[in-house]
């Protein structure tokens, strides 16, 4: 099923490839056909070389248009690394900047004259001018239509060959990353059946599939079978008798493990005749469960995430659930209240889930102590920050300040009181309550009790034992702010950088 899977993935990112070259080539041989009409030859300027756009010349195109045909003179310059293009005036005192990607480009006739329109396809100021800042339309005059309409054709062209230059770097990587990935994972599970084949008297034998992050392993005769996600679990060498046990344990105590002979359970064992060889297997089995392994698409350079614009701001559209820092060291799993007061009087990073239960962290996200959130590791995955508390100041007051905005922060029918629709930001907050600093916890969104809310962390010090957050509560359509002890689990969102 996972092979299936991966293959319409990949023929989906090869027809959106394909599909961008098609375009492509389009627009070329529009733009071909224009300046054939116009009587130059200034379209030989571009390279025949269908392996790789020539960024440099078709700005060289546009810029011999501007040449001839704008009052002004502009000069185009365009960066195919950050997708940024910028034109200056002749006399180079007027200026603008835009990311190309975030613009249409049209031509549209302006008295005798017309215009070549950037206008920023979302609802945001997305071009920079030194002239009038940030804003979201702004145009350069062409006294010919059909040097106008090449110069868009042009544009265009540039457009596409920048998203298919990217979306075929970042298919390259993924494969190259994944076939790298998925040959370790299968020496891995190679190694483990050899030693459970020579040492294992119940010859059991493993397999993993990546895509469900599932572990499966039968006994020899294939009576027996467990199951487990491999994120959920730890393997540890135990002693038992004059032979070893490599014991699976559930991570948070929960019933993880499924076992065909006893149903769900917290750990299930496998029986070795050696020590050295138990923890063999204990050491091949971290490396299928490495961070590097089990995360989706990780291996393309970056995550992938819900998100939500929220006007200016991106947010992330669910709770942070990462269990590493960004340079990939691991961040301490905390599960019994004294281990958590600890980790807080030591100032060190710890995570949570809700009542140390899987099954409801998979919905409403990991709980973080300060020490996580702050750590120079970082917790934000690349590209993402944790908010300030003036980026959720900007937010609330954006969503009507806080008497109004919490009621729009909610994800509709997950709260005890009805939330109101109209006017929902989809920043789709959960009532995934908190962890108190003594290691309780309180406040989660079950039916039945009569106050829950949703925390998050902001970056902010306040003072040796506080930090900033955010909540919302049931009662109410609030969006509150105050300080909080460093120690306590809350939840995070991350804001686009």
């Amino acid at each position: 099923m996972n092979k299936r899977v991966n293959i319409a993935f990949l023929i989906a990112i090869c027809f959106i490839i394909v599909s961008f070259y098609t375009n492509l080539t389009f627009a070329q041989k529009t733009s071909s056909r224009a300046s054939s009409s116009s009587g130059t030859q200034s379209n030989k300027v571009e390279k025949t070389d269908t392996d790789k756009y020539d960024f440099d010349a078709a700005v060289k195109y546009i810029n011999q248009r501007c040449v001839m045909y704008d009052p002004y003179v502009r000069k185009f310059s365009y960066n195919d690394k950050t997708d940024i293009l910028t034109w200056v005036n002749k006399d180079g005192d007027i200026t603008c900047s835009c990311t190309l990607s975030d613009v249409s480009v049209k031509a549209e006739k302006s008295g005798s004259d017309y215009l070549v329109q950037f206008k920023c396809t979302k609802d945001t100021k997305c071009i920079e001018c030194n002239y009038g800042g940030a804003t979201k339309l702004s145009s350069i005059t062409i006294k010919d239509k059909k040097a106008a309409d090449e110069i868009v054709t042009k544009l265009i062209s540039i457009q596409v060959a920048y998203l298919v230059q990217s979306i075929s770097a970042n298919l390259k990587t993924y494969l190259e990353n994944s076939k790298a990935s998925s040959n370790d994972v299968q020496k891995s599970i190679i190694r483990i059946n050899e030693l459970c084949k020579e040492y294992d008297p119940y010859k059991r034998i493993f397999s993993y599939t990546s895509g469900t992050k599932i572990l499966k392993w039968v006994s020899g005769d294939g009576s027996i079978t467990c199951t487990a996600n491999i994120s959920e679990i730890d393997a540890v060498v135990e002693p038992s008798g004059s032979n070893y046990y490599v014991t699976f344990k559930c991570k948070d105590g929960s019933n993880c493990v499924e076992s065909s002979y006893s149903g769900k359970t917290k750990e299930s064992a496998i029986t070795l005749t050696s020590k050295s060889v138990a923890e063999e297997i204990v050491k091949e089995f971290n490396k299928i469960a490495s961070p590097n392994n089990i995360t989706s698409l990780k291996t393309t350079g970056s995550d992938i995430y819900n998100t939500v614009k929220i006007g200016e701001q991106e947010w992330m559209g669910i709770n942070l659930d990462v269990e590493s820092f960004r340079n990939g060291d691991m961040i301490p799993r905390v599960t019994t209240n004294e281990a958590w007061v600890k980790a807080g009087e030591e100032h060190k990073p710890a995570w949570c889930y809700y009542g140390n239960e899987t099954a409801t962290g998979r919905k409403y996200g990991k709980l973080y102590n300060w020490y996580a959130v702050t750590d120079k590791r970082g917790l934000a995955p690349k590209g993402w920050h944790i908010p300030t508390k003036n980026e959720w100041a900007n937010l609330i007051s954006y969503l009507g300040g806080e008497s109004a905005a919490g009621e729009k922060m909610k994800q509709v029918d997950s709260w005890f009181k009805e939330v109101e629709t109209s006017g929902n930001s989809f920043f789709n907050a959960l009532p995934g309550g908190f962890r108190y600093n003594d290691g309780t916890f309180d406040y989660i969104g079950e039916r039945g009790k009569s106050y829950y809310c949703a925390t998050f962390w902001a970056s902010e010090d306040m003072a040796d034992e506080k930090g900033w957050y955010i909540y919302l509560s049931n009662g109410n359509g609030t969006a509150g702010s105050s300080e909080v002890n460093k120690v306590d689990g809350l939840s995070v969102r991350c804001i686009k950088d």
